[in-house]
């Protein structure tokens, strides 16, 4: 496998050898592309934190200090839809004269959210552990489940 970076992306690509050329002859095509592509034999099994791929010694490894922050900012974005939501929720609530304080209280909840996870992300050191510090509660809006399952996952 040839790992590298295409222009003005900070992910990294793999691209498999599936002919009988030499992967260093499919390397040299790839450095036009990237000189800093190199040959690596293994990947990490979790494509959640792709973006935190580091080369190591013909390997890739998972930055974690990077995958740390990537979770973090999936968390907000996820937050974030769910404060709009209900955000017209109080609104229509408001207009037909309802009480809002219970929703109110639920988006104090989430604005709040990430601080309370970030004591324990910044602890974890495996990305595994990583991907599941979430509190699987937050998904609780129908609307919004596929996407937000797609934020989580880093497939957006």
């Amino acid at each position: 496998m040839i790992i590298f970076k295409k222009p003005n992306k900070d992910t990294y690509s793999v691209r498999h050898v599936c002919d009988n050329r030499p992967e260093k002859e499919h390397l040299k095509e790839v450095q036009k592309i990237d000189p800093n592509a190199f040959i690596a034999n293994k990947l990490p099994k979790d494509r959640n934190f792709r973006d935190a791929w580091e080369p190591k010694e013909g390997k890739v490894e998972i930055e974690m200090e990077k995958a740390r922050s990537i979770h973090m900012k999936r968390v907000r974005h996820i937050r974030n839809l769910l404060l709009e939501e209900m955000d017209k929720k109080q609104f229509i609530a408001s207009m037909k004269g309802e009480d809002v304080t219970k929703i109110e209280a639920d988006k104090q909840l989430l604005r709040d959210y990430p601080q309370k996870i970030m004591s324990e992300v910044s602890k974890c050191d495996c990305p595994d552990t990583l991907h599941n510090i979430f509190d699987i509660e937050l998904l609780s809006s129908d609307k919004l489940k596929g996407k937000i399952e797609a934020v989580r996952t880093g497939s957006v």
